[in-house]
């Protein structure tokens, strides 16, 4: 079970290659990476020629007019997600113009590729950064990133008692002092961060994002979900589909 819902979960945020046209949930997998600040996903997922990876479309006969037209929509898409998480606005759009503007003057795809990875680790490493910007400790600022990166699994005390090298009730007030929320609050605000993402960007079924994010039962996942947002998974999913149509 653990291993079924790890590879679920990987494969909503990291973008695997492909032969053929990425899904709609693969491409934005690849911006909710981006968007969560994951350095260490990117980094494994993301080497080699990023605007010439399978799954991409031909935009373009001219090869590296087709990579800049990629590149034009990751810069925009990219911008967009982190601003929706928390980056300034100003500064997320500047990046981009900035950006595109550099690409306009790129003559081969390498330069491309390289430009736009260039691009993709600035929002990754600006995100990162912002995520744990609050001046959190060495400790608590392990234990968030190994709560992101393990939310489709069952996080223990244990685990992170281990991770930050504190007793169980140290690291509880200093998670909550620096937080201002107790680890299972953070943890459970995380997982329906995560699962409101899955809803709006990919097709999964409420009992695979309930098994994946390691709820209890569907119906729990439901009871909480609905208790945190006001609606339940199925309306929350039903009022987004509303707004990517208009």
């Amino acid at each position: 079970m653990k291993i079924k819902n790890e590879l679920i979960y990987r494969e909503y945020i990291t973008r695997e290659e492909q032969h053929y046209h990425a899904s709609y949930a693969e491409e934005l997998s690849f911006y909710n990476t981006v968007k969560s600040g994951d350095v260490e996903t990117i980094n494994k997922s993301y080497t080699g020629n990023y605007t010439m990876q399978p799954g991409l479309g031909q935009l373009s006969e001219n090869a590296v007019q087709s990579a800049k037209y990629h590149f034009v929509i990751a810069a925009a898409l990219i911008a967009r997600y982190c601003i929706e998480a928390g980056m300034e606005h100003e500064l997320a759009f500047t990046a981009s113009d900035m950006y595109i503007n550099k690409v306009d003057k790129c003559t081969n795809t390498d330069d491309i590729s390289a430009l736009q990875y260039e691009m993709i680790m600035y929002y990754t490493n600006h995100m990162n950064k912002l995520r744990t910007s609050n001046v959190y400790s060495l400790p608590v600022t392990k234990c968030i990133e190994y709560i992101y990166n393990h939310l489709h699994t069952q996080i223990r005390m244990e685990e992170l008692t281990s991770v930050s090298g504190l007793s169980t009730g140290y690291l509880s007030r200093l998670f909550r002092k620096e937080t201002g929320q107790t680890i299972s609050s953070y943890v459970r605000n995380r997982k329906l961060d995560t699962a409101k993402n899955m809803l709006i960007h990919s097709d999964y079924p409420m009992s695979t994002i309930s098994e994946t994010l390691c709820f209890a039962s569907q119906s729990y996942f439901i009871e909480t979900f609905k208790k945190y947002t006001g609606v339940t998974p199925a309306q929350f999913r039903k009022l987004h589909a509303r707004k990517l149509e208009i």
